[in-house]
């Protein structure tokens, strides 16, 4: 089944092929850059010193083949009489010639006017800098034709002579700091590489601090090589930077512009921050068009990726658009693109008409591609034959099995037999085809035979989630990727009636990155220790550079050129896989234990069972683009209930409108929440008085509370909330909320220090000291959008009652106290609940805000801090929470639409080290915060769980009428309770 995001990532890598980026910059020209006369000839009576200059002055590149005849002419007379010409100038010649071949696409001729070039600049003897120039020329051409030694030596020798010529900081150094780090990239040399993007990037601030384009350049490089090895965040920082630089001091007319426009959209779809790529994508695309047109290939890429992230977060009707025009556009230029690429791009606009149900559409793509693929692919091409198929997928759920069947039963082979057992469309093809065996009765899909076939494909699938060398959210990713097969597993364990099985597929399609966060950090409080830990860091980061080598491989990046390329990029993956194979045989044999624990199999159903009370439910929804179900777990057994994805969803959004800011007061779409709830509860919850929600997309940015269990009219007050049946609690991870249920409640012992942290005051408002910079790392938010936010008048009061409910010692940073620096200097060790009384950003809610963050404020722009405590940051901070209070707006959202609700904040506190956390859905209330954040600590300070006390404050809250609006969800339901 097609990896959207390898396919968004594909679209970005072509542009970038068919782009003039610094990662592979052209050879540096003899002339300046700065605006030239139009080529004329030079005055009949001009010496040849002259025309020389001349021809430096002029603007060659509008007909490079007459400027090499002309150039040539100019050369034979130079050669016959070179005493009137000098050294320098003899060299410039030579350097156009060979700048010339390389416009034409001749590079092995532009190799040797090059070296003759710095031949004769060498022979000069005062032309150091020269010959620094042709050796940076040489190594653009080397790395282009693949020889990457000669490249490396090329670079080094303009290193090496830069560094000489300059005893201070220099752009020509940053420049030749850039091209090694470059050609050592090519060599799959990426740490090294690294290093010296870095040290280019200091050189060129040192040196030229206002010239802001070669900054912009530097960065831009050093985004794309951090976003290719992996360092997502590290990315998105370095490339929102060289954007704010290039919009402030290029325009958007600059093709600059559009270049790092278009890196930050990678970086941030690499992220899976599609909420905040997409207006970034939509931004390159308006720079494309402006600049190229709608009809170049650059813009129909940068089109296509827009598609892909739209399709993501559910805009299919714009996403299936895109895709069309810019697929039709790319098709005309099949010489740019790599087959397999446009194969998965075809695949992409199909499969968009089909989201939609424009089959009739679909159907007309389907037939446009086929001919396109037949006659650009091998018969069998395992791209051709995926194509075929998620065609096959797509008739299937249109109800046609036996097309489908005779579709599948042809091309499944083909991958079966040129895939690995691990590939993902080898996987979703073999789970496709024993459905559709299943669904014609065919002996060989029932019964034992059935699970002997695929059984082997799931465990394939199971194995690369459990792989202890991925990093968690690769993980996650895989587990995204392969939910469209995993959906085929379940939906063939329930119509065997295999509960357990179907239980398996249900953990796989609702794993996350806060899931596997969760049973990281549970494990790295066990005790067990550092050394463990620390092999596996270095496990990770040697597993992800084998990777990114096995993918040059595997992307025929050494087939071509310099003789033994291959071989060092063979010779490279075998010594990663060597040293990856020995640091997992050191975890095994000293720490098997902590394989187990955070790359756990999915929890035994009979385990979960167990784990739970009398009067304890757990819901798990399973919301998928073709098919929702939800299932009930009680300690008496399992049920499933297939439900209406859509109609789910509407009411879902109903809800989430009715209590968003500005919404009326009056009014709650009560039908909604009954229905619902009937979704949910097909059997209602009477007997249980806990429920637990694990899982959910749409579903996972409402609580359970604010459910209706029954009918009610226009009297909020006495409506049948679900609240007033049940506490209900999220699990972040089932394997840890089965396997240690010990109750966690506030007493005495259980606290030895509080730490309540807010107050920040915002721009304008007061005398206060705190201040927000001006640039934060965490993106750029306006200083107008920050103080447009409500002040939080009782935050202080809300700290103070807080650590009053607590037994124990206490730390108050409070208004100007609570200062991003203020905090990160505070000893926060022994704090076992952390309370946050301040506002709760999401990622996009205000202009420019990059990432979730809580908002503190700073004393000062030269703290080196910037107010806001990003999600990156919050998750480097070394906590031994049992409880942080998020008495803040929006803490629960996640990092974009596209991604699961609890993701950012959430996710962040959790790699933190906090246990268990208490957010909001929605922009609270400020008065509304302060009650149920003291009201919940208090009643778990009096040995109610978490869950339970939340409970008995919303309901004593609807209860004050001195409260306007106390019955309306809104005011009352925004927290939820998230703990393991």
């Amino acid at each position: 089944m097609t990896n959207h995001f390898a396919v968004a990532r594909a679209g970005l890598m072509l542009a970038a092929a068919m782009l003039t980026t610094p990662a592979m910059v052209g050879p540096v020209q003899a002339q300046d850059d700065a605006d030239t006369a139009a080529v004329a000839a030079p005055p009949a009576d001009a010496s040849l010193s002259e025309r020389v200059q001349h021809w430096a002055d002029s603007d060659r590149e509008g007909d490079p083949a007459a400027t090499l005849a002309a150039l040539m002419v100019l050369q034979a007379e130079v050669e016959a009489d070179p005493s009137n010409v000098s050294a320098r100038q003899r060299g410039e010649l030579l350097a156009m010639i060979g700048t010339t071949h390389y416009a034409m696409q001749q590079l092995d001729e532009a190799a040797i006017w090059f070296d003759r070039a710095a031949e004769v600049y060498a022979e000069d003897g005062n032309a150091p800098d020269k010959v620094a120039e042709m050796a940076i020329n040489r190594a653009v051409l080397m790395r282009r034709a693949n020889r990457l030694a000669e490249a490396e030596e090329a670079a080094r020798l303009a290193l090496s002579i830069r560094q000489e010529l300059y005893d201070e900081p220099h752009e020509e150094v940053a420049s030749a700091l850039g091209m090694l780090g470059n050609v050592l990239y090519s060599s799959g040399r990426y740490e090294e590489s690294l290093d010296l993007m870095r040290r280019a990037l200091d050189e060129q601030r040192a040196a030229g601090p206002d010239d802001a384009l070669e900054i912009i350049k530097r960065l831009d490089s050093l985004a794309s090589l951090l976003d290719e090895t992996g360092r997502d965040t590290e990315a998105v920082r370095v490339a929102r930077e060289a954007e704010a630089l290039a919009r402030a001091n290029l325009g958007r007319d600059h093709a600059w512009y559009g270049y790092v426009l278009n890196t930050l959209g990678q970086a941030l779809l690499e992220s899976a921050l599609y909420a905040e790529a997409i207006p970034v994508i939509r931004e390159t695309l308006d720079v494309r068009r402006a600049q190229l047109g709608d009809e170049h290939p650059y813009t129909a890429a940068s089109q296509m990726v827009l598609a892909t992230a739209l399709e993501e977060t559910g805009r299919l009707q714009e996403a299936s658009v895109l895709s069309g025009a810019a697929t039709a556009i790319l098709e005309q230029h099949r010489n740019l693109m790599d087959p397999n690429t446009l194969a998965g791009f075809l695949r992409t606009r199909a499969r968009l008409a089909a989201s939609l149900g424009e089959w009739d559409l679909y159907a007309q793509r389907i037939a446009d591609a086929q001919p396109v693929l037949a006659d650009m692919l091998d018969p069998q091409n395992p791209s051709l034959a995926v194509f075929h198929i998620e065609h096959a997928y797509q008739l299937y759920r249109r109800g046609d099995a036996d097309e489908a069947r005779t579709l599948a039963e042809r091309w499944v082979p083909i991958v079966v037999e040129r895939l690995i057992p691990s590939n993902n469309d080898r996987i979703f093809g073999e789970m496709l085809l024993a459905r559709l065996r299943q669904l014609d009765g065919d002996a060989a899909a029932s019964g034992d035979a059935l699970w002997q076939a695929i059984d082997p494909v799931a465990a394939e699938l199971v194995g690369k989630l459990s792989d202890v060398r991925a990093a968690d959210r690769d993980i996650a990713r895989q587990a995204s990727a392969n939910s469209p097969a995993m959906l085929l597993y379940l939906a063939t364990a329930l119509a065997a009636g295999d509960e357990d099985r179907a239980f398996g597929a249900l953990q796989i399609l609702t794993l996350s990155e806060l899931a596997l966060t969760q049973r990281r950090a549970s494990d790295e409080r066990s005790g067990e220790a550092s050394e463990a830990f620390a092999l596996h860091r270095r496990l990770v980061d040697t597993n992800r550079r084998l990777r990114l080598v096995e993918r040059r491989i595997a992307l025929g990046l050494a087939e071509d050129g310099e003789d033994g390329a291959a071989e060092a990029l063979d010779s490279q993956r075998a010594r990663l896989d060597a040293e990856a194979a020995d640091l997992l045989a050191q975890l095994v044999g000293r720490h098997p234990d902590f394989i187990a624990r955070i790359r756990p199999q999915p929890v035994s159903l009979e385990r979960l069972r167990q784990s739970l009370g009398e009067g304890e439910l757990v819901v798990i929804p399973v919301e998928t683009k073709h098919g929702s179900w939800v299932a009930q777990v009680d300690e008496g057994g399992m049920t499933w209930n297939a439900m209406d994805g859509e109609s789910l969803r509407s009411n879902v959004a109903a809800m989430r409108e009715a209590v968003t800011s500005g919404s009326d007061l009056k009014a709650f779409p009560t039908k909604a929440a009954y229905a619902l709830f009937g979704q949910l509860f097909p059997q209602g919850i009477a007997g249980y008085d806990q429920v637990y929600l694990y899982g959910g997309q749409s579903l996972a940015s409402l609580p359970l509370a604010m459910l209706l269990t029954g009918q009610a009219g226009e009297d909020l007050a006495s409506a049948p909330w679900l609240v007033r049946d049940a506490a209900s609690q999220v699990i972040g991870n089932l394997a840890v909320f089965a396997q240690g249920r010990a109750a966690a409640p506030l007493r005495g012992a259980d606290v030895s220090t509080f730490a309540g942290i807010g107050g920040a005051q915002l721009p304008g408002e007061g005398d206060s000291e705190v201040r927000l910079a001006g640039l934060f790392r965490s993106g750029r938010p306006a200083a107008d959008s920050i103080a447009d936010l409500p002040p939080l008048l009782t935050a202080d009061a809300e700290l103070l009652a807080l650590a009053e409910a607590l037994p124990g010692d206490d730390v108050l940073l409070v208004g100007s106290d609570a200062a991003e620096e203020n905090f990160k200097r505070a000893d926060l060790s022994k704090a076992r609940v952390i309370a946050f009384a301040t506002h709760g950003l999401v990622a996009g809610e205000l202009r420019n805000l990059w990432e979730p963050a809580l908002l503190l404020g700073t004393l000062g722009e030269d703290s080196g801090e910037d107010g806001l405590l990003g999600a990156s940051e919050i998750a480097q901070l070394k906590l031994d929470a049992d409880w942080v209070i998020l008495s803040a707006c929006n803490t629960a959202s996640g990092a974009d639409g596209g991604a699961p609700v609890y993701s950012g904040l959430a996710t962040a506190f959790a790699q933190a080290g906090a246990r268990s956390l208490m957010l909001s859905h929605w922009r609270v209330r400020d008065d509304v915060a302060a009650v149920l954040s003291v009201d919940t600590v208090r009643g778990a300070a009096r040995g109610l769980s978490r869950a339970e006390a939340l409970r008995q404050a919303q309901l004593a809250l609807m209860a004050r009428d001195e409260i306007p609006d106390a019955a309306h969800p809104a005011i009352w339901a925004p927290f939820v309770i998230l703990e393991n």
